[in-house]
């Protein structure tokens, strides 16, 4: 197994555990709220949530946050999207299949505004332990001017959410920093480096 396959397994089975440990929040919120206001709660376990909980990792995967690195903004809001999708996905699939009077609709509503906020922090927390190290991190090499070049390495310093690291001799990916270059100059470079990336 790659290093960047086990990094994005490591980060995959951590936003699962944060789905778990949202729905055990969720409920003890829940069953604690004044029943005067809201309605009794059924009984129920994290087998009888399971498919939410799958739905909500599915439209995580379906996003391609656990094949692509992104900063941690973009990665933030593709975790908002999936989860409000899964969550119209989740009302839907109750709907239609007239379980709904066994759920806690409110119980729902919390369990996703749960995991809105829990998850990017975990995520963040996840990739910082990961990156800590440069065995987990992505070579690639930077071309262009030196002083983009030398802005772009400090950039990747500072964002180690991207889990990038500049390396000249050995890499997996090639940044071209197109600033400066006319079409023909920009269309060789890419030549260059797509055969030998190939």
């Amino acid at each position: 197994m790659s290093k960047k396959l086990l990094a994005n397994w490591i980060v995959a089975i951590a936003d699962i555990l944060v789905l778990i440990i949202a729905f055990y929040i969720s409920l003890a919120i829940r069953v604690n709220l004044p029943q005067d206001i809201f309605p009794a709660m059924q009984d129920i376990s994290i087998q009888d949530f399971d498919f939410v909980i799958f739905i909500s990792f599915i439209m995580l995967t379906y996003e391609k946050i656990y094949r692509f690195r992104y900063d941690f903004w973009q990665d933030t809001f593709k975790v908002i999207r999936s989860l409000f999708i899964g969550f119209l996905l989740t009302f839907a699939l109750l709907s239609l299949s007239q379980n709904n009077l066994d759920y806690s609709r409110t119980f729902i509503i919390i369990y996703f505004a749960l995991a809105l906020v829990l998850l990017p922090i975990f995520k963040r927390y996840t990739k910082k332990i990961i990156f800590y190290n440069d065995i987990f991190k992505k070579d690639v090499l930077i071309v262009g001017d030196k002083e983009s070049v030398d802005t772009f390495k400090n950039e990747i310093v500072k964002n180690w959410y991207l889990g990038l690291k500049f390396n000249n001799k050995v890499y997996k990916s090639v940044i071209i920093i197109s600033k400066g270059l006319d079409s023909s100059e920009l269309n060789r470079i890419i030549d260059k480096y797509l055969h030998a990336t190939a």
